[in-house]
């Protein structure tokens, strides 16, 4: 009975050793695992906070299908030269539309002239 007692403190104290064994290895695991994943997730942190789309690098929404096109959801807006640029642009159109209406008024007011002044208003009579 002694022996077997003495085998089964043995059996036990082996056992015992074993487990907190693992538990220390689990706990080492654990810890890593956690390092990792917060190394991970800083890593992802630092490159949205340095990367193109939060510092607006306009070069992101430029299309692969050409310049002039961009892609919409990285669009971030026009620059101030951009601005300026159309700003220009619209005033030379409005300048072109102001002239051609100034035309399109002299235009008509002449044939007004025309048809009413009686001279001109009047058919020629050749017969």
């Amino acid at each position: 009975m002694r022996q077997e007692s003495e085998c089964r403190r043995a059996v036990t104290s082996a056992t015992k050793d074993f487990n907190i064994q693992q538990a220390e290895e689990r706990k080492q695991r654990e810890n890593n695992e956690q390092a990792a994943t917060l190394q991970d997730n800083l890593t992802e942190i630092k490159n949205h906070v340095f990367g193109d789309m939060l510092t607006e690098n306009p070069d992101v929404a430029r299309s692969a299908f050409g310049s002039h096109r961009v892609i919409t959801d990285r669009w971030k807006g026009m620059n101030q030269q951009q601005i300026d640029q159309i700003r220009e642009t619209q005033a030379e159109q409005a300048k072109g539309f102001e002239k051609s209406k100034f035309r399109l008024k002299t235009y008509f007011s002449n044939i007004l002239f025309l048809v009413k002044n009686p001279i001109f208003g009047q058919k020629a009579n050749f017969w």
